[in-house]
């Protein structure tokens, strides 16, 4: 955010002017560093995605059909909790797989969210 911009705020939401201009020198100086703070820390949980897997499922026929089935991809997520030890806890280290099946649709739609995800991301920095 800049630095007028939070000013103005500031003042629109009822900051008297000290208050403001007290507020802005701060971020001015500081917003680096908080903005760095912020990359390397954890929001929302303390699971890490540690590997990722994917393979192409299809089936083309058994002994009740003949007909070749609709392709699915398969996306394997290794979840970990805290793998590196810098989040505080009673628990243990331990993995979670998380398996996602996916029509060609549904993959398109799962690729599209994410990369809004994505750019909503990079347009924090």
């Amino acid at each position: 955010m800049k630095s007028q911009v939070l000013g103005n705020t500031l003042l629109t939401l009822g900051c008297n002017e000290t208050t403001a201009v007290a507020i802005v020198n701060i971020w001015t100086t500081e917003s680096a560093a908080l903005i760095h703070k912020l990359r390397h820390r954890l929001l929302g949980t303390p699971q890490i995605l540690t590997n990722s897997a994917w393979q192409i499922l299809l089936t083309m026929g058994n002994g009740s059909t003949s007909s070749s089935s609709v392709p699915t991809a398969s996306l394997e997520l290794t979840l970990s909790t805290n793998p590196d030890n810098s989040i505080p806890s009673t628990i243990e280290n331990t993995n979670r797989n998380l398996t996602l099946d996916f029509t060609n649709n549904q993959l398109l739609t799962f690729l599209e969210n994410m990369d809004t995800i994505q750019s909503q991301l990079d347009s924090l920095s």
